[in-house]
C-alpha cells in the first residue's frame, strides 16, 4: 500500500531509462557528430581564408568568422522536433493499447507515481543530449576561437532555451496522450493544442491589420516572440527580436505554458480510465470540445469575408450584388461541416458518431453569430479611435520600408531613406527603435496625423472619398509610430509630409536625440568585429582599424550639427564596416571616413605611409620598370576629401607604355615625410606580379596632376 501513495519511484524511473537506452544512444551519437563536424567545418573554412589573406600580404582585410549562437546551432531543433516527441511516445505508447493500459494500470503504483516516474526518465535523456551536446561545442568553439567569434556562455544560454522548448513539446504531448486512445486521435489533438492558439491569435491580428490598414497591432504578452518554438524559427528569417542566446521573458512564458500542460497531463492521466485505450478520447464531452474547435477553425473563412463585406458595404467599392461572396461563404460553411464529420470519422472509427455529432450544429451556428459580433465589436473600438495629446506621453519613430539603411542623414527624408548604401540589421535603426519623444510639438502632430489619417479611412468606409491612405503633399514617408499613453500604447503607420518632418525633427529635444543615435558610437567589445573598404593594398590590422574606429567615434561625437548630417552626402576615401553584438545578433554600421572626418581620414594616411617604402625606392621603381621589374603590374590611388570623386583607381597591365606614365607621374611628385595636410593631393601606387603584391608608395602631387589622373580615370 505505501507503494501506492508514493509520487517517484526509483525503481520506474530506471526502468524508463532502460526502455529508452537505444534510442538515447543512437540520437546521441548522430547528436555528437553533427556538434564536432560543423564546428570544424566553420574552423576549416575561417582558418583557409585566414592563411590565404597571409599569403597575399592582406591579412587587415581578414575577419574571423561572426557565428551567431543559433546559426551554429540549427540542429538543436532536431531536440524538440523529432528527440523529444519520440522519447515521449516510446514510454507512454501503453495509453494506445488495451492490453499494454491494463498491464501499466495494474502496477503496485499510483497513476502519479507512473506519470512522474516515467516523465522524468524521458525529460533526463534529452536533458542528457542537449547539455552534453553544448559542453563539447562550448569545447570546440573556445578552441576555435583565434579563427571564429562565438558568444561561449550565449550557448549554454541557447541550451537552456532548448531544454524549456523541449518542456513545452514534451508537455504538450503528456497532456495529449492522457487524453486520447488511439494514435489519430492523439496526433491531430496535439497539432491542435499546439498550433490552434497561434493560429487563431495570428488571425485575429490579420484581421485588424486587414481592415484597418493603418493599424500596427501589438499582441503584448500574448506575442509570437514570448513562445520559444516560434522563436526559434524567427532567428533564422532575421527577426530582430528572436533572441535565444539569453534567458528573459520568452524562457519564463514557455516554461510556464509547460508547466500548465503538464500539471494539466496529470489531471488526465490520473482521471483516465484504462478502457479509453484504442478508443477516441477519455469523455464525449473532451470529443466534442475537440472536433468544435476543429470546425471553427475552417468557419474563420467565411467569417472574414462577411466581416469584410459589413465592414466596407457603405464603400463605393463594395460589390452591388455579391452573390459570388455569398456563394464562396455557402461553400466554405459545408466544408467545415464536412471537415467535421471526418474528424469524428477517423477520431472514433465509427458512422454512427458522425451522424450523432450533427447535434452540435446548432451551438456551432451561435459560436459563428458570437465571434462575428465580438470582430465587429473591436473592428469599430480601433475604428473609433482618436489620439489625445494630453494622455500621450511620448513616442517612437520607426521607418516601416527602410529598416535596412545604414547611413548618416543629411535631411530628416534622408535619415531613414538613404541613398547612399546599405546593410542588413543596421545599427542605427535599432537604437532609433529604443529612443522615445517626448516634446509636446511632436506627439502633437503625430496625434493630430493620426486623428486625419483615421478619420480620412472611416470617410473611405462611409463612401465619401476614394483615397484609401492618407497623406498630404507630394513627397512623403511611411513611418511606424507607436504613442506611449499611460498604461498602454496604441502603433500605426502614418504617412508624413517630408518637409513637416524636416521641421518637426530641427526641434531642440528631437534633434538632440535623433544626434545621439548617430553621433555616440559604442566602444567595441571583444565581440564585435570590424573591417574596411578600399584599404586592401595596405593590410591594415585590427588594432589599426579599431585605432582608426576610436578615431572617427571620438570625431564624430565633437562634430558640429552642421557637419555631422552630410556625412552621406560627402565623397568618401574610405570606410569601416562595423558590426555589433547585442542580443546574440550583429547589427552592422558603415562609417565613411572623408573631409568631415579630417583628423581619421590623415590617419589612414599615415598608416599606408607607415607601410610604404620610400619616395627614393619608387623613383628606383620607376627607372628599373622598363628594364625588368619585378613587379610590373601597378594601381594609382588619386585622393583628395573636397573631390565628390573621392577615390579613383587607374589600373595598368602593360609595360610599354606604363613606364613613361610613371615617369610624367614621378616629375611632379614629392615626399610626403608622412605629413599629411586634408588639402593634399596624394596618390598611392600598390604594384604586384602574377604571384604576389609587391612594394607599395605614397606620394604628394600637384592638383594640375590630379586633375590629369582623373581625367585619364574617366577616359
Amino acid at each position: 500500500m505505501k507503494s501506492k501513495k508514493k509520487l517517484f519511484d526509483l525503481k520506474l524511473y530506471q526502468e524508463g531509462l532502460r526502455q529508452l537506452k537505444t534510442a538515447g544512444i543512437i540520437s546521441l551519437i548522430i547528436s555528437l557528430l553533427c556538434t564536432v563536424i560543423l564546428p570544424t567545418g566553420e574552423y576549416l573554412s575561417s582558418k583557409a581564408s585566414y592563411n590565404e589573406h597571409l599569403k597575399n600580404h592582406l591579412i587587415g582585410q581578414y575577419t574571423k568568422y561572426t557565428l551567431s549562437v543559433s546559426d551554429a546551432h540549427i540542429y538543436y531543433a532536431l531536440f524538440f522536433l523529432v528527440l523529444t516527441p519520440l522519447m515521449i511516445f516510446l514510454l507512454f505508447r501503453f495509453l494506445l493499447k488495451r492490453d499494454h493500459s491494463d498491464f501499466y494500470h495494474a502496477l503496485p503504483h499510483s497513476r502519479k507515481c507512473i506519470y512522474f516516474s516515467f516523465s522524468a526518465a524521458a525529460f533526463t535523456w534529452i536533458g542528457i543530449e542537449v547539455f552534453g551536446n553544448t559542453i563539447l561545442s562550448a569545447i570546440l568553439y573556445t578552441a576555435f576561437s583565434k579563427y571564429i567569434t562565438i558568444n561561449i556562455p550565449g550557448i549554454f544560454m541557447f541550451a537552456g532555451n532548448i531544454f524549456i522548448t523541449c518542456l513545452l513539446i514534451g508537455s504538450v504531448l503528456l497532456f495529449t496522450l492522457s487524453l486520447c486512445g488511439n494514435i489519430m486521435t492523439a496526433i491531430i489533438v496535439f497539432l491542435m493544442l499546439f498550433f490552434i492558439p497561434r493560429i487563431l491569435l495570428s488571425g485575429y491580428q490579420l484581421l485588424l491589420e486587414n481592415l484597418v490598414p493603418y493599424l500596427v497591432l501589438d499582441e503584448g504578452f500574448l506575442s509570437i516572440r514570448y513562445n520559444l518554438f516560434y522563436d526559434y524559427f524567427l532567428a533564422f528569417i532575421n527577426e530582430e527580436h528572436a533572441n535565444l542566446s539569453a534567458l528573459g521573458i520568452p524562457a519564463l512564458y514557455t516554461l510556464l505554458l509547460s508547466i500548465i500542460f503538464y500539471i494539466a497531463g496529470i489531471f488526465g492521466f490520473t482521471g483516465r480510465k484504462s478502457e479509453t485505450a484504442e478508443n477516441s478520447m477519455t469523455n464525449p464531452v473532451m470529443q466534442t470540445v475537440f472536433r468544435t474547435v476543429f470546425t471553427m477553425i475552417i468557419c474563420l473563412i467565411p467569417l472574414y469575408i462577411l466581416c469584410v463585406n459589413n465592414l466596407l458595404k457603405n464603400s463605393n467599392y463594395y460589390m452591388k450584388e455579391p452573390v459570388m461572396l455569398y456563394f464562396y461563404v455557402v461553400i466554405f460553411y459545408i466544408i467545415a461541416i464536412a471537415a467535421m464529420f471526418l474528424y469524428e470519422l477517423l477520431t472514433t472509427r465509427s458512422l454512427r458518431n458522425v451522424v450523432r455529432c450533427l447535434k452540435t450544429l446548432p451551438f456551432i451556428l451561435v459560436l459563428n453569430i458570437v465571434i462575428f459580433g465580438g470582430i465587429t465589436l473591436v473592428l469599430n473600438t480601433n475604428l473609433n479611435r482618436r489620439m489625445d495629446a494630453d494622455k500621450i506621453s511620448s513616442i517612437s519613430i520607426f521607418d516601416s520600408y527602410n529598416a535596412s539603411t545604414s547611413y548618416y542623414p543629411n535631411t530628416a527624408y534622408d535619415l531613414t531613406h538613404n541613398y547612399y548604401s546599405s546593410t542588413e540589421n543596421d545599427y542605427f535603426t535599432y537604437q532609433l527603435k529604443q529612443q522615445n519623444f517626448d516634446s509636446r510639438e511632436l506627439v502633437s502632430f503625430f496625434c493630430s496625423l493620426y486623428n486625419a489619417t483615421a478619420d480620412n479611412y472611416q470617410d473611405y468606409l462611409d463612401g465619401k472619398n476614394n483615397n484609401y491612405y492618407y497623406h498630404t503633399g507630394d513627397e512623403y514617408a511611411t513611418y511606424t509610430i507607436t504613442f506611449h499613453g499611460k498604461g498602454s500604447s496604441h502603433t500605426a503607420q502614418l504617412n508624413v509630409n517630408i518637409s513637416d518632418l524636416e521641421e518637426l525633427l530641427d526641434i531642440p529635444k528631437a534633434k538632440s536625440i535623433w544626434r545621439s543615435v548617430y553621433t555616440e558610437l559604442p566602444e567595441l567589445t571583444k565581440d564585435d568585429t570590424i573591417s574596411s573598404d578600399y584599404f586592401d593594398d595596405w593590410s591594415f590590422s585590427q588594432s589599426e582599424l579599431t585605432m582608426l574606429y576610436d578615431s572617427y567615434r571620438k570625431e564624430l561625437k565633437e562634430m558640429s550639427d552642421e557637419d555631422w548630417p552630410q556625412l552621406t552626402s560627402t565623397g568618401y576615401n574610405f570606410a569601416l564596416y562595423v558590426s555589433i553584438y547585442k542580443e546574440d545578433r550583429y547589427y552592422n554600421m558603415m562609417l565613411p571616413i572623408n573631409s568631415k572626418t579630417p583628423k581619421t581620414y590623415n590617419k589612414v594616411f599615415s598608416l599606408i605611409y607607415e607601410k610604404s617604402e620610400s619616395f627614393e625606392e619608387f623613383a628606383s621603381y620607376v627607372d628599373n620598370y622598363s628594364k625588368n621589374v619585378t613587379y610590373p603590374y601597378f594601381s594609382i590611388g588619386v585622393y583628395h576629401p573636397s573631390d565628390d570623386d573621392a577615390m579613383n583607381r587607374i589600373y595598368s597591365d602593360s609595360t610599354i607604355e606604363a613606364a613613361a606614365y610613371l615617369k610624367e607621374v614621378l616629375n611632379d611628385a614629392s615626399d610626403t615625410h608622412g605629413n599629411f595636410e586634408t588639402d593634399d593631393y596624394i596618390i598611392t601606387i600598390s604594384t604586384w606580379n602574377d604571384n604576389s603584391p609587391g612594394p607599395s608608395y605614397i606620394l604628394k602631387i600637384s592638383k594640375e596632376t590630379f586633375d590629369a589622373l582623373k581625367k585619364d580615370y574617366e577616359s
